[in-house]
């Protein structure tokens, strides 16, 4: 195993989950290719792709500014909270 790859077993112990819950989690990450996977004989390693999630942040920290401040704005129109 490589640094930064896991086991499916190893994730499911580690989330408290099935084997086949992770197994169809891992598949649907591997689809939107937010995983990587790498196959060693019976066992099959997974480890995160950060590159979307990167793309994804890089897009939205426009929208992330623009709700701080609008978020900031009806804070002071509607004063200070409990």
């Amino acid at each position: 195993m490589s640094p930064g790859e896991a086991a499916v077993g190893d994730l499911a112990r580690a989330a408290g989950l099935s084997y086949s819950a992770v197994s169809q989690h891992l598949a649907i990450l591997l689809e939107a290719g937010l995983v990587e996977r790498r196959k060693a004989g019976r066992h099959q390693f997974y480890r995160l792709d950060p590159a979307p999630l990167r793309e994804i942040h890089a897009w939205t920290s426009h929208y992330e500014r623009f709700w701080r401040d609008r978020l900031g704005r009806l804070k002071r129109v509607l004063g200070p909270t409990r």
